[in-house]
């Protein structure tokens, strides 16, 4: 991907007009991350920031292309995943899989 693409696909990201069935905001997503990779300890990629997603609905879960870089990598690249996410009963989310488990 040229350094030129990941611009354009994060602007692509950013544009995608927000359905009126309560997608996950970049701070929800990055919230349910977050939970996630606390009670996964060691096999979540740390220091992960989401910097765009487009997400699609389907049997009550949120299946979205991700868009995070990684703290502390001089080269500030964009990297992409599929996450799945479903509502919690309460607020927020929680994260299925995907978002660099190892």
């Amino acid at each position: 991907m040229t350094s030129l693409a990941i611009p354009l696909l994060l602007a692509g990201l950013a544009a995608t007009p927000v359905a009126l069935s309560a997608e996950p905001s970049l701070p929800e997503l990055q919230e349910a991350y977050e939970k996630a990779a606390a009670q996964a300890g060691s096999t979540h990629v740390k220091g992960l920031t989401i910097v765009g997603s487009q997400c699609n609905m389907s049997d009550g879960k949120f299946f979205c292309q991700i868009g995070f870089r990684i703290e502390g990598e001089a080269d500030e690249r964009v990297y992409l995943d599929v996450a799945t996410v479903e509502p919690l009963p309460s607020e927020g989310y929680s994260l299925v899989s995907g978002l660099c488990r190892r």
